[in-house]
């Protein structure tokens, strides 16, 4: 069964929601442990379910009502952090901006919804950054309040969420590069008694606009900026390689599929579904590493990798998919002498590789070749 694949942007605005809904969790704990007010809590409270609502959305890949109506519970969230500000006026100004931001988005994604401002749809398509402006401006003026560096770097991720919310909103396949310009004029029809008097192009149905068509991954990544990401994103880099493993490895033998969303979401919010996921999935890659003539045995190594040093198995196993698509040739495999019974599966096998797109032709021949000693 096909699934529904989710655009990079929107993925990614997703995690950081779950990220954002995560610090927003420690501080409704705090909260209650220390005895904060009960409209700080509540307002904690309330952006948290702001957030997970949103998340849930992206994840689930919603383009309809419900991906406008998210925006709406950061402004109630914005709204009651603006009231219940007790900390001077600078702090009341940045909560104020936070607000703005929240209000700029709700009504841009009313837009579609809305007839009297569906007129000004391309204004957001034009200035779909201002609501990360206006947070980035806020998360100064917090700054200016508190003179304290790390409060600004703190809101740095609610600055990165304001974007990439309001580039989700506005373009809901994550694309503001989409083909926008307006289908072509039509012809004026010839004057009656002429030989044109029904345009040529007029007969043919016009073409869809194009739509976001998401590319499948074919496994490759370049290991320096593997290894990079997953130092320096703290998670975030981690949790879109898991989206993007699980898709490329559906499809191995005797294996069956596995949704990448719903994967994804148990490895956040499960505790140590992370560790069967690596070891699963590190199995699946030894299958599917055997197949194409590949020695590899990861699924143990990365198990007790994953408990001890979580971040040696995304390497391991990136190393093995970015030899997947080597040349059959360039891999030095032993190769004994078979009986024509294996020679023969192992030759249907490849052929079955090949016909499912995994192996190209050439490296189809390449290793019929190598087995049969021509």
């Amino acid at each position: 069964m096909n699934q529904r694949s989710i655009a990079p942007v929107p993925l990614i605005t997703a995690i950081l929601l779950c990220l954002a809904a995560l610090t927003e969790l420690t501080t409704l704990a705090r909260g209650l442990t220390f005895g904060l007010s009960f409209l700080s809590s509540f307002s904690a409270l309330v952006t948290f379910a702001a957030y997970v609502f949103f998340a849930v959305v992206l994840f689930l890949n919603r383009k309809d009502m419900l991906l406008y109506l998210a925006p709406a519970g950061l402004t109630l969230a914005a709204a009651i952090g603006l009231a219940t500000t007790s900390y001077g006026l600078w702090y009341g100004l940045s909560n104020l901006c936070f607000l703005l931001a929240a209000l700029v988005l709700t009504a841009w994604a009313a837009c579609p919804f809305v007839e009297a401002l569906k007129k000004h749809q391309p204004v957001t398509e034009t200035l779909w950054f201002l609501p990360g402006i206006l947070a980035f401006a806020a998360a100064l003026l917090a700054t200016l309040a508190s003179m304290h560096i790390m409060g600004f770097l703190a809101n740095i991720l609610v600055v990165a969420l304001y974007f990439l919310i309001s580039l989700t909103v506005v373009f809901p396949d994550g694309n503001p590069m989409r083909d926008l310009d307006p289908q072509p004029a039509r012809t004026e029809p010839a004057v009656p008694g002429t030989d044109d008097q029904i345009p040529q192009d007029a007969a043919q149905p016009q073409e869809p606009l194009p739509t976001y068509q998401p590319k499948v991954w074919d496994g490759r990544c370049d290991m320096l900026k593997h290894i990079l990401l997953l130092i320096f994103t703290f998670g975030v880099w981690y949790c879109i390689w898991i989206y993007r493993t699980t898709g490329f490895l559906n499809g191995t033998r005797d294996s069956s599929d596995r949704n990448p969303t719903n994967q994804l979401l148990l490895c956040i919010f499960v505790p140590f579904y992370l560790i069967y996921w690596v070891y699963q999935s590190a199995k699946r890659t030894d299958i599917q590493a055997h197949d194409r003539g590949i020695p590899c045995d990861l699924g143990l190594l990365c198990l007790v990798m994953a408990f001890f040093v979580p971040l040696l198995p995304p390497i391991l196993m990136q190393d093995i998919f970015n030899r997947f698509s080597e040349p059959a040739q360039t891999v030095q495999v032993a190769v004994r002498d078979l009986d024509p019974q294996e020679l023969s599966a192992r030759l249907r096998t490849y052929k079955q590789l090949q016909e499912d797109g995994l192996i190209s032709p050439e490296d189809y021949e390449a290793k019929k070749n190598q087995l049969l000693n021509l």
